[in-house]
């Protein structure tokens, strides 16, 4: 019984610190991080994306985006992977020049790279990410890190 217990208190602690931005896997970023305020007059469904979002594809993979500078047109975007689980590739970041879309979305990539969008939820506590590469489609919901 008491063995039940402690790996029931284990198992909620895992789950704990992945749902508040601690995925146990170190995700590598830029030196250079800044994240600029939104315009006052920003749609507030565009707005919420300034700041730091984690997630995980598909079960799989963590990742997180960084919004440093969000207009009514376009976004400055860091995205971060970590290592493949299976040794496909390593963990590490880019830096995006990202299109904002009608209806609270961000689109970046693609021309023969992964291509990304993000959709922003109604209550603006989390993005819907979807990425596609060679024709597969991977999805994943991202939260919000750390105060904005």
């Amino acid at each position: 019984m008491g063995h039940r217990l402690s790996v029931l208190a284990l198992a909620t602690a895992l789950l704990t610190g992945c749902a508040a931005g601690g995925f146990g896997t170190a995700l590598p970023a830029p030196p250079d991080i800044a994240i600029a305020p939104p315009p006052s007059d920003l749609a507030p469904e565009l707005a919420a994306f300034s700041g730091s979002w984690e997630g995980i594809w598909d079960g799989v993979l963590p990742s997180r985006l960084i919004v440093e500078r969000i207009d009514a047109t376009a976004a400055r975007v860091v995205y971060i992977w970590a290592r493949d689980p299976n040794g496909y590739f390593q963990a590490g970041y880019s830096r995006h020049s990202a299109k904002v879309l009608p209806g609270g979305k961000i689109e970046f990539g693609g021309s023969g790279r992964p291509y990304f969008v993000f959709t922003m939820s109604r209550d603006r506590t989390s993005i819907a990410g979807e990425r596609e590469s060679q024709g597969r489609i991977n999805t994943t919901t991202m939260k919000r890190v750390g105060q904005q």
